[in-house]
């Protein structure tokens, strides 16, 4: 595979410096005209990627593209549906809650450079800008190899990025996966007067390698987050105009489990929650880029 294939629907943890989230509505006017636009986006997205690694060969552009369950429905009604795309279920406990947003399309970009994302980003908005509106764009960047603004190494014991693909038994959808996008702002202030003991308990995590500590009860946040199942977890520290959070992106093969280690940490009063605040929840399926040039094609 070619490398700018390769940088189309990566899953993988990047070291890329400079990242841009966004969420895009369908405007609803014309199901052919937004049937058609997407299919031509997507089936340009190779050469737009491939166009920008030319010009930015140290660019390590890579680019994601997911789909809601509304919205595959709507573009690629002839097509076969993800079987288990879903929409997430806002999650209510005694103390906090994980509430539900809406969303058609995700777009992940990532790149050594702001300049190159902000490239790409405006070849993908001149693209889409006549069929969707954005709903949500999130400018982030790496933070000190690849910690949270919290100062921890999550995605030191993710799964390897096949675990969390789907088999061919899912086929015609064997490589691709469900993602469940959540947005926090973080209390930094009252997270940064805890002692660093306080909030390696809270975590769960070493802070210094990023691996479990003991188990504890009531249970820290890592373990609330822990499922039978492969998760693999992508993080997005962003801030500005004063607010701080992260994006994160949990990949599965099924949604159903992210809906229930979501729904678990929110009703069993995770105790990070008392420091970082979930503000948005979507569900989206990100295909593998060979049904993605089927689906630009029109298959």
């Amino acid at each position: 595979m070619k490398q700018h294939e390769m940088a189309i629907q990566p899953l993988t943890p990047a070291t890329n410096t400079a990242v841009l989230v966004t969420t895009l509505l369908l405007k609803q006017i014309d199901q052919v005209q937004e049937a058609t636009a997407i299919r031509h986006f997507v089936a340009q997205l190779p050469l737009l990627v491939k166009s920008l690694r030319l010009r930015h060969p140290a660019s390590q552009l890579q680019i994601t593209v997911g789909f809601g369950a509304a919205a595959w429905r709507r573009l690629f009604p002839q097509a076969p549906q993800p079987p288990a795309l879903t929409t997430f279920q806002a999650v209510k406990g005694p103390h906090y809650m994980a509430p539900a947003t809406t969303g058609d399309l995700l777009l992940h970009l990532r790149a050594s450079s702001p300049a190159v994302v902000y490239a790409a980003q405006m070849q993908c908005q001149a693209l889409l800008t006549a069929v969707t509106t954005p709903l949500e764009e999130t400018t982030g960047f790496r933070y000190f190899n690849g910690r949270t603004l919290l100062g921890f190494l999550p995605e030191v014991t993710n799964p390897p990025a096949a675990k969390v693909l789907l088999t061919h038994k899912a086929a015609p959808f064997q490589g691709g996966s469900y993602v469940l996008l959540q947005k926090y702002i973080h209390k930094m202030a009252a997270w940064q007067q805890s002692s660093a003991q306080k909030q390696a308990a809270i975590y769960g995590l070493d802070q210094q390698t990023g691996l479990p500590l003991p188990k504890t009860d009531p249970p820290a946040h890592w373990s609330l987050m822990q499922s039978q199942h492969p998760i693999l977890r992508l993080h997005v520290p962003y801030a500005a105009q004063g607010v701080s959070g992260t994006l994160q992106l949990c990949y599965a093969r099924n949604p159903n489990w992210l809906q229930q280690v979501s729904a678990r940490a929110v009703q069993q009063d995770d105790p990070l929650l008392a420091y970082t605040v979930p503000i948005s929840g979507s569900f989206f399926f990100v295909p593998a880029p060979q049904l993605l040039t089927k689906l630009g094609r029109g298959h």
